[in-house]
Formats: C-alpha cells, sequence, structure tokens
C-alpha cells in the first residue's frame, strides 16, 4: 500500500481549494518545478498553462467590435441631441426677439412684445432683430452651422433648420436630418380688436354723439389712429400688440361758467392720455378698455 499525501491546489475555474491524494513519487517529478496532472489541465505552480483557442480569440475580438461599434454610435447620438437642442433653445430665443418675452412683468403689466410690439410691423429678414441679441452671436445659425430659413407667407411666420443633412425634410429617415420649424401666427399679434369705453368722474358714460350733454366726446385716438364710434363704444381693429397711448378729447358745451364739465377734465376743450397695454389675442377676442377721467382738479363736488 503506497502512502499517500495529501496536497492542495487550485481549481482552474474558481480557485477552489481542492484536496487530491496523489502518490508520494509523483509531487516532485523535478527538484525545482511541481507538475501536478489533474484531468488534462497542467498547474504549473499552482498557474495554468492552458490557453485560448483560435475560436476563443476569434470571439472575443467580435465582441470587442460590437461594444466599440455600439459605444462610437452613442456618443454620435449623443452629440448630434446636443446640436437639435441648442438648436431649439436658440430658436425660442429668436421668437422672443420677434414678439417680446411673455415673463417680462413689471407691475402686473408685460412690458416686452418684441421687434412687433416696437415696430408695429414684422422683420423682413432676420438680420433686422440683431439688436435684440447680444454682439457677435451667430442667432441667424442653428447648431450644425447653417443658415435658418426665414418666411412670412400665408398669415404665418416661419423659422426653419434643415437640420443635420440641411435637405428639406427627412429623406433618409433619420431623426436629426428632419426639419426643426418654429411657426407664428401672425393674425395674434397684429389683428386685435380694441373696445374703449369711458366715463366721467361719476361713472357717466360718455358718448360720441350725445348733443343733450353739456360735454361729450369728440375724438379718440389708439396710436395715433382715430377709433370709431357706436353706441357708446370706440372700437379700433388691426392692432399690434405691445403698449399704446389713447388719447380721449372731450368737448365742454355747458358754456361759459357751466359746471358740468368738472366731472370730466378742465373746462373748454381738453384732452386725457392714457398707456394701455394690447395683448396678443387676434380678431377672435376683443380687448376692454374701461377708461375714467379723473375730474377737474378744483371741482368742488369731486
Amino acid at each position: 500500500m503506497k502512502q499517500l499525501m495529501k496536497k492542495k491546489v487550485f481549481s482552474l475555474t474558481g480557485f477552489t481549494p481542492l484536496e487530491c491524494n496523489l502518490p508520494q513519487k509523483n509531487i516532485y517529478a523535478k527538484k525545482d518545478i511541481h507538475d501536478v496532472i489533474v484531468g488534462k489541465k497542467y498547474l504549473l505552480k499552482g498557474r495554468s498553462l492552458t490557453g485560448f483557442t483560435l475560436i476563443e480569440f476569434i470571439l472575443v475580438l467580435v465582441i470587442i467590435g460590437i461594444v466599440g461599434a455600439v459605444g462610437i454610435r452613442g456618443m454620435g447620438d449623443s452629440v448630434e441631441v446636443s446640436k437639435y437642442k441648442a438648436t431649439v433653445k436658440e430658436m425660442k430665443q429668436i421668437k422672443k426677439a420677434l414678439v417680446g418675452d411673455e415673463n417680462a412683468v413689471e407691475g402686473k403689466q408685460r412690458v416686452d412684445f418684441g421687434y412687433v410690439g416696437d415696430n408695429g410691423s414684422w422683420p423682413a429678414a432676420l438680420s433686422n432683430i440683431s439688436s435684440y441679441f447680444r454682439a457677435n452671436t451667430d442667432y441667424d445659425k442653428d447648431a450644425w452651422g447653417r443658415d435658418y430659413v426665414y418666411a412670412d407667407a400665408a398669415g404665418l411666420i416661419t423659422v426653419t433648420s434643415r437640420g443635420r443633412d440641411g435637405l428639406d425634410g427627412a429623406a433618409s429617415g433619420d431623426p436629426f436630418d428632419e426639419d426643426i420649424v418654429l411657426t407664428i401666427n401672425k393674425l395674434l399679434y397684429t389683428n386685435n380688436i380694441v373696445r374703449i369705453m369711458v366715463y366721467d368722474i361719476k361713472g357717466n358714460l360718455l358718448r360720441g354723439n350725445d348733443t343733450q350733454s353739456n360735454y361729450q366726446i369728440t375724438s379718440v385716438t389708439l396710436s395715433g389712429g382715430a377709433a370709431a364710434y357706436s353706441a357708446g363704444i370706440f372700437s379700433v381693429t388691426g392692432v399690434d400688440v405691445g403698449t399704446h397711448p389713447v388719447v380721449v378729447t372731450v368737448q365742454d358745451n355747458s358754456g361759459s361758467g357751466g359746471t358740468n364739465w368738472k366731472n370730466c377734465l378742465n373746462e373748454g376743450n381738453t384732452t386725457f392720455s392714457q398707456d394701455i397695454v394690447v395683448y396678443p389675442k387676434g380678431a377672435s377676442r376683443v380687448h376692454v378698455v374701461v377708461m375714467r377721467l379723473p375730474g377737474a382738479l378744483n371741482a368742488l363736488e369731486i
């Protein structure tokens, strides 16, 4: 009966200590090298001598290639997403330059109506709104470096980026090649209706053709344009957004020494002005403005 000795070795898979009963004479095949045979696996001083097969090596290369391709593709998409977002953000700034910022409010009233509110018209080209951007800003180019397409037609203002490929539409089917379009309805900003009613300090409605009153309104203008009168209401159509001065002219019919004019303004033909803010509503909704004249400063009954 040969004497057996126990020796701890490590498996190739989990490096789990194993105990193998091996003949003592087989443990030391050479003085310096310990060869232990476990099936077909050879261990040299506890290390595997087994290498990769050609098929395993090819599979590793294929996996590395797939992972690399996916990574490069992901990086490319990330760049395109950033350019898309930057273009959309810039187009929003262009809209603010054209029609103003609805969040710019002072004293509960909007104060920014952009180019349209400042000029009462639309720009002929994007180059006309350069003053609404910081100097040396390429606001007229998208994130791909191409000029925006600006168009004014059929009651619409459009600002278009041709996307990554610079072509009209998305012939490739790639979402990054699709056009990015900003659309503004012109009529909301340039076709508003304003109706004005004027009262004296005691709450009497002043009319434009009331000959029985000792005073009457002879004219109402909005930004210099005359308002049409009907049944106590003065109306103006086609009004642009923005702040507009309304001027009311009142005529005193009471004659010298009359007192009724004191409920309106100072004696004689005089005017009263008040700024109003017109918001983008279009012709489907009406701005109603109620003006109350302050009365004569020296009126005893006030």
